[in-house]
């Protein structure tokens, strides 16, 4: 598949999830709606030439979706990247790693995992895409925020 149309399908996923949960309201009489979707701008980091957007939404049951596109770097695709849900900001050192995701496969990422969208939305988390073969290196970050 040309990378155009990867880029598109991308872009369609992130759209799609972003706007069929982003509409959705908890049906309680609290004045704050449930999170159902968040965008997550990834900036460069240690010039590596990374950089990238994530959308993640909830999936329900406790369960959180990330739909992420890196772009940069020194081969454009960000191919077997490890990335990581971690405590923490990307101005300061990230903490614990909380979450472990599958790899940027191609400059794409979809994955499922175990954590609530609005407690990783009303705590200090980060995504961070490293170096390959290193968590010491970060590639590109950005923090969950509402």
């Amino acid at each position: 598949m040309q990378r155009k149309t990867k880029l598109v399908l991308a872009g369609v996923l992130v759209a799609g999830l972003g706007l069929s949960l982003g509409a959705c309201n908890n049906d309680d009489d609290d004045e704050r709606p449930l999170v159902q979707s968040v965008e997550v701008d990834l900036g460069e980091r240690n010039d590596s030439g990374y950089q990238g957007q994530a959308v993640l939404a909830s999936a329900g049951d406790g369960r959180t979706t990330i739909v992420m596109a890196l772009r940069g770097g020194t081969d454009d695709r960000g191919a077997g990247l490890p990335v990581r849900v971690q405590r923490g900001t990307c101005d300061g050192v990230a903490g614990d790693i909380v979450h472990e995701l599958d790899d940027v496969q191609g400059g794409f990422l979809i994955d499922t995992f175990d954590a609530p969208l609005e407690e990783l939305v009303d705590g200090d988390f980060v995504v961070i895409a490293y170096q390959s073969g290193s968590q010491s290196v970060y590639l590109a970050c950005g923090e969950i925020e509402d």
